[in-house]
């Protein structure tokens, strides 16, 4: 299974993060691509946990996810969150949208592919700014990238 490659919202999505808590070590994040597809990736750096994520008002109240290489499944609450999320210590799990709760409308949307392309070069300038400023590395004018 490539579940990069099969979710675009891995590849391209928005990046909004949902938790982060430095005593328990967690870090939850979701990416997506607005009505199209949704995934949300868990980092447990401590030990075996069972995490609670407050999606409300990002995903839609009975979206399904499921946990990737595993057949549990996990469905957005009426208060608009999931619970429960198992967690082994030292590792990342992966929900990924299950139905087709935020299913793109049918037909042949020329426009989605160029967005995309727009929101991944946006994604990649961002990143090697961050990149050229850690590292003390000088700036570049976005003219001459572009």
């Amino acid at each position: 299974m490539n579940a990069r490659k099969d979710h675009t919202s891995l590849q391209t999505g928005n990046y909004k993060t949902l938790l982060v808590d430095d005593t328990a070590r967690h870090y939850a994040y979701l990416r997506n691509l607005p009505g199209e597809d949704v995934s949300v990736i868990l980092v447990n750096r401590g030990v075996d946990a069972q995490i609670n994520l407050n999606l409300a008002g990002l995903v839609p109240v009975g979206a399904n996810f499921q946990k990737l290489l595993t057949t549990e499944n996990y469905t957005v609450n009426a208060e608009g969150s999931i619970n429960n999320i198992s967690v082994a210590a030292n590792s990342v799990a992966i929900l990924l949208l299950a139905d087709s709760t935020l299913a793109a409308p049918s037909g042949n949307n020329s426009r989605s592919g160029s967005r995309n392309r727009w929101h991944h070069r946006q994604f990649e300038l961002e990143r090697e700014r961050w990149r050229r400023r850690i590292f003390g590395l000088p700036f570049l004018s976005a003219r001459r990238r572009l």
